[in-house]
């Protein structure tokens, strides 16, 4: 068959994996490969996208056509489900150089597959995490305040926050500073106790309940140590209760 071309050569009905063609694989000898050792080259060097049990799927890069939404996937890769590998999914940003973002499953102790999904929004939303030290820690609130136990007898308030003041003595809550607050910042205080919880307004800072408003850096005292208040900064130096669970708070 010398000197015929391979495209003269009449087509097979069927390929299996015993065919053989020729390989050039830059020797003086043109050599013989077959379809099954083309196969196992794909399959050492490339991946399904459909793995069977514990498969791992790595690939360095995963592109669409142009016009597609999904284009390059930069390095891709899923753990297996038989341990010692901790799958991750890293996505770089479109200039070279700029970074990326990294999403990794580790081991846990309890063997539990947590889920990461966006809840129902009536728009299309944008999370930014603009962290440039590294960490960033992610607290779960209740009733939107992050609940704060407080076993000794001072504290200082920050915004944000439920206080839940559980020393037997009366407890000293002292609010942040004009400079470190914004309009519409809330703190909210539980008594756990046997002796009155006092709020101390910062330097120059009022408290107001209702009508009454307190001294130039003043206080509000409970009636009980069991009793509730939630206070809102709302203007230049003045925070003003927006509701107590109490007998009668005292605003001095």
């Amino acid at each position: 068959m010398a000197g015929i071309k391979i495209s003269a050569l009449p087509a097979a009905t069927s390929a299996v994996g015993t065919d053989v063609f020729p390989a050039d694989q830059s020797g003086p000898v043109t050599r013989k490969i077959s379809f099954s050792q083309v196969a196992t080259l794909f399959n050492t060097n490339f991946v399904q996208l459909n793995p069977s049990s514990n498969q791992i799927i790595t690939t360095n890069s995963l592109s669409l056509a142009a016009g597609n939404v999904l284009t390059t996937l930069g390095t891709f890769s899923s753990g297996s489900a038989a341990g010692g590998i901790s799958g991750s999914f890293k996505a770089f940003a479109t200039t070279a150089a700029t970074g990326g973002t990294k999403f990794t499953a580790a081991n846990n102790a309890g063997n539990f597959e947590n889920v990461l999904t966006n809840a129902s929004t009536s728009a299309a939303r944008t999370w930014t995490l603009p962290d440039a030290t590294g960490t960033i820690a992610l607290t779960v609130t209740t009733g939107g305040l992050i609940a704060v136990s407080v076993a000794g007898t001072t504290q200082a308030l920050s915004a944000g926050n439920a206080y839940i003041f559980n020393n037997i003595g009366a407890t000293t809550g002292t609010l942040p500073t004009s400079g470190s607050s914004a309009i519409g910042d809330v703190i909210k205080i539980k008594g756990r106790s046997g002796a009155p919880w006092i709020i101390q307004a910062n330097t120059s800072q009022i408290i107001i309940y209702g009508s009454v408003a307190s001294s130039a850096a003043g206080t509000a005292t409970s009636a009980a140590g069991t009793d509730s208040i939630q206070l809102m900064y709302v203007s230049s130096n003045a925070w003003s209760v927006d509701w107590a669970l109490s007998s009668g708070i005292v605003i001095a």
